[in-house]
């Protein structure tokens, strides 16, 4: 895993000059976990008609941020919308440091303090998103009209072996599921950001790295 300590390096970029003077779409993930147990989460399968580019892959529920309302507001509105439950706040997850994730069509920069940016490279969209850690007491059920399908409670070691699965920008959001700060140890293993190849950790201030986004 690369590392760039100035921003000579973070210029030569390609992966991340592609989050560079774009708009992004301000959305709200829910990480729905049963009340007690923060390791089995709602996960469904994307249905949206309009968008159909990514149906039927795995999603957790998430959507946009409406008018007045805080990220964490769409995402409990969305868990209630998508899997028919009531969900309670808790704090937001965050990773342990920044990094750039480059996939094969998205490319994530997380933020130590939760922002996720992500940019697909195949559709041009592009989500700011936080991922708020709730809890629900409800099981999760169809809903009429909604964007997903089939809500139900997925272990947390399943998800993040069926990772590829989900779609790209829910990848991200697993890899920081399965690294989360806030839980410290669980079961002996460190909550370290999950590495894969590729990654790139941007140890500069995170100011001056949004600054330089804004730029171009």
């Amino acid at each position: 895993m690369k590392r760039y300590t100035n921003f000579r390096e973070i210029a030569g970029d390609t992966n991340l000059a592609l989050l560079r003077g774009i708009q992004f779409k301000p959305v709200g993930w829910a990480y729905a976990h049963k009340d007690g147990n923060p390791w089995e989460f709602i996960v469904a399968e994307r249905y949206k008609r309009e968008d159909p580019v990514r149906k039927g892959q795995l999603v957790v529920p998430g959507g946009g941020v409406e008018m007045a309302e805080h990220p964490y507001e769409a995402a409990i509105r969305e868990a209630r919308e998508e899997a028919g439950v009531r969900a309670s706040f808790r704090q937001y997850i965050k990773p342990t440091f920044s990094v750039l994730k480059p996939r094969e069509k998205a490319v994530s920069l997380l933020f130590r303090n939760g922002v996720v940016l992500v940019h697909y490279t195949d559709t041009g969209k592009a989500y700011n998103c936080l991922l708020a850690d709730c809890t629900t007491s409800d099981e999760p059920q169809n809903m009429t009209e909604s964007d997903a399908r089939n809500p139900r409670f997925m272990g947390r070691d399943e998800a993040l072996g069926r990772q590829s699965e989900f779609t790209p920008a829910v990848q991200t959001a697993l890899d920081m599921i399965g690294s989360a700060t806030n839980w410290g140890k669980v079961k002996g293993r460190d909550t370290l950001v999950r590495e894969e190849l590729g990654d790139v950790v941007l140890e500069v201030k995170e100011a001056e790295l949004l600054q330089y986004l804004m730029s171009k």
